[in-house]
C-alpha cells in the first residue's frame, strides 16, 4: 500500500500496474495506484522514474532524484489531477532476484488539493513489489 500524506488527511493507494526496467546503464520505473476510497481525490498517482543511471548497476542500493528542469531524462515525474512541477524523490531499490525488486519510495511534490497560500508540500510513501518489463510496457511520459 501507498499513502500520501496530505494535510486534509491521508489518502491511501493500491498499486494497480507498472514495472521497471534497466537496460545495463540506466533505470526506468512506472508505477500507477488507484485510491482504495473510490472518494478520494486524487484517486490515481502515477510515478515515473526516467532514465536513472545506477551507481551500483543493478544492485540493492538508494536513488535520490529531483525534477530535472529542462523536462529531459534522467528525471521524475508525478502526475495525479495535474503534472508535478517540482518532485523529489527517494527510492530505496531492494532487488530481490533477476527480475524483482522491492521498492521502498519517499515521493514529494506539490499540494495535489490547494493551489494558494495553503499549499503544503505532499509525500507519497510506502513500498510495492515490481517486476521487470519491457520498456515499451513502462509508462514514460
Amino acid at each position: 500500500m501507498l499513502t500520501l500524506r496530505h494535510q486534509d488527511g491521508d489518502i491511501h493507494y493500491q498499486f494497480v500496474s507498472g514495472g521497471f526496467h534497466y537496460d545495463g546503464q540506466h533505470f526506468y520505473l512506472s508505477i500507477e495506484a488507484h485510491a482504495i476510497n473510490e472518494e478520494a481525490f486524487p484517486d490515481i498517482y502515477c510515478l515515473t522514474l526516467d532514465r536513472i543511471p545506477l551507481a551500483n548497476g543493478f544492485n540493492s542500493q538508494e536513488v535520490v532524484v529531483s525534477t530535472n528542469s529542462s523536462d529531459k531524462p534522467p528525471n521524475i515525474y508525478v502526475y495525479t489531477t495535474f503534472h508535478a512541477a517540482e518532485v523529489n524523490g527517494r527510492v530505496l531499490i531492494e532487488v530481490t532476484s533477476p527480475n524483482k525488486l522491492l521498492a521502498t519510495l519517499s515521493i514529494t511534490s506539490e499540494d495535489v488539493n490547494y493551489y494558494d497560500e495553503r499549499a503544503k508540500p505532499n509525500t507519497l510513501s510506502g513500498k510495492v513489489e515490481l517486476s521487470a518489463i519491457s520498456k515499451n510496457q513502462l509508462w514514460l511520459p
